[in-house]
């Protein structure tokens, strides 16, 4: 090679040097990519069990499909996601797959709902997961969005169940089923909370009792003798929606939040227990504690070595030094309705109202406990206004021994468990007042423009996901 050549050839290096890099990549990206889930045919694929794996088998199904976990123990270090109507399942209802989440950010799997488009996780065993806030997020938005039935949550870290929309996405919700699941050594269940600025959020719409306007929650077996820093079974707030029944709950107390903390937040709205069996082996405070929004309450059975009370109503905001940010409900008279208290939830146009927040449809919506089988002892009363009780009052507030007027239970089993999601309910009716209760004149309604939701309050709603954890304190009282 001459010289010349030589100087020349070098000159272009750089040049080849790229053009070699260019074609490795080319290469690369023309390679064939190897996956290793299985297309079973039929809009059916079967995962490696890897959370990787289970993402991309996840992907390549179209709604409607279903993606196969197979038998084994399997650690997922990342998170994974479900946005379309699919099936995630283990091997069989018999043998399941034990799925370890050692993702240590805020949820391992996060479900993001859509109305009527029911995602369904089924036939799995989780334990031990590391999620910062829970193992999974239902979030979304719309009735019939989720299924979770036939898991079992064993050991876990954080809540195994957060229900709430991220960010406020979407609309109100997101409502589904959770059945036939088992939490056999104690843990935290399932916190809920209403899109918290879905607008008109849960506490400016109606009432939805009886209705598949809720989170369901039956037929699953709750075991809190094993761990003793178990906390609660079920818990919410921001307008929460509710119904628990057929359940089976040890060592384990339920509760709905109020309209105080450090917020304060929107107090969870509507909660309806029913038709479960509740049982301790150490006391408990109550097996209910309700600190806002209103509740039915029948045909449980209590049983267990005692408890202070059935359904305690504990109105914190009006609690100096306990826990109350609200120092003017102290100071109203007695027969003032604190603001989201027990037995207060939306009915416009009601003679009784929030004096405080006089333009939002807050009002006398009182609590009902009826038809249950208690079997314990209980210290102080079935049903026990034990904070703020000046503000609970008999008769107003809460009712003993009367069901609920013009109440009527959602179809048993929720129509997700037969296959058949129902119709979306018809628009539920402004709430009556207690027959019991006298009646104002009433006055010409003025018409006026919808005014948005009173900003200060709106910012004060906002709570961080810990709140759960205050919970605990409940129930050494």
């Amino acid at each position: 090679m001459s010289t010349l050549f030589q100087i020349k050839w070098n000159r272009f290096a750089p040049i080849r040097r790229i053009l070699g890099l260019v074609a490795i990549a080319s290469n690369a990206f023309c390679a064939p990519v190897v996956l290793a889930y299985t297309s079973l045919g039929n809009n059916t694929f079967q995962s490696n069990g890897s959370a990787s794996d289970t993402q991309a088998a996840i992907r390549a199904a179209a709604p409607g499909g279903t993606v196969i976990i197979p038998a084994g123990t399997f650690t997922w270090p990342t998170p994974v996601t479900i946005s379309k109507a699919i099936t995630l399942q283990g091997a069989s209802s018999s043998n399941r797959p034990v799925i370890i989440s050692s993702y240590t950010g805020g949820s391992g799997i996060s479900l993001n709902c859509t109305a009527n488009q029911t995602i369904t996780v089924k036939d799995i065993r989780f334990s031990n997961w590391m999620a910062s806030n829970s193992l999974f997020l239902l979030g979304g938005s719309g009735v019939n969005g989720f299924r979770l039935t036939n898991l079992e949550f064993d050991g876990g870290h954080r809540w195994s169940i957060w229900v709430s929309s991220p960010g406020g996405s979407g609309g109100e919700g997101p409502y589904g089923l959770i059945d036939h699941c088992r939490w056999p050594n104690g843990g935290d269940v399932i916190y809920g909370r209403d899109n918290p600025v879905y607008n008109p959020n849960s506490w400016h719409r109606a009432m939805s009792w009886g209705s598949n306007k809720a989170v369901y929650v039956e037929d699953c077996t709750m075991n809190a003798t094993g761990n003793p820093v178990s906390n609660a079974a079920l818990d919410g707030d921001n307008g929460f929606r509710v119904v628990f029944r057929h359940n089976t709950v040890t060592n384990w107390l339920t509760s709905i939040h109020g309209a105080d903390s450090a917020g304060p937040i929107n107090s969870g709205l509507q909660a309806e227990l029913m038709h479960n069996t509740f049982n301790v082996t150490q006391p408990l405070a109550a097996v209910l504690t309700l600190r806002g929004g209103s509740a039915v309450f029948f045909d449980n059975t209590i049983t267990g070595t005692g408890y202070n009370a059935v359904v305690e109503l504990a109105y914190y905001r009006s609690l100096p030094g306990g826990g109350g940010v609200c120092a003017q409900d102290r100071f109203y008279p007695q027969d003032y309705l604190g603001t989201q208290q027990p037995g207060m939830g939306v009915a416009p146009g009601a003679p009784d109202r929030d004096p405080h927040y006089p333009n939002h449809p807050w009002a006398s919506v009182p609590v009902y406990y009826w038809g249950n089988h208690v079997q314990a002892p209980i210290w102080f009363s079935e049903v026990l206004a034990n904070q703020g009780s000046p503000f609970v009052q008999l008769g107003r507030d809460y009712f003993v021994g009367t069901a609920k007027p013009d109440y009527t239970e959602f179809a048993y089993p929720h129509p997700l468990q037969t296959g058949s999601p129902p119709a979306p309910s018809a628009t539920p009716s402004s709430e009556q007042q207690h027959p019991k209760k006298k009646k104002k004149k009433k006055k010409k309604a003025k018409k006026r423009k919808r005014k948005r939701v009173n900003q200060g309050f709106e910012n004060e709603m906002i709570e961080g996901q810990d709140e759960g954890q205050d919970e605990g304190g409940d129930s050494n009282r």
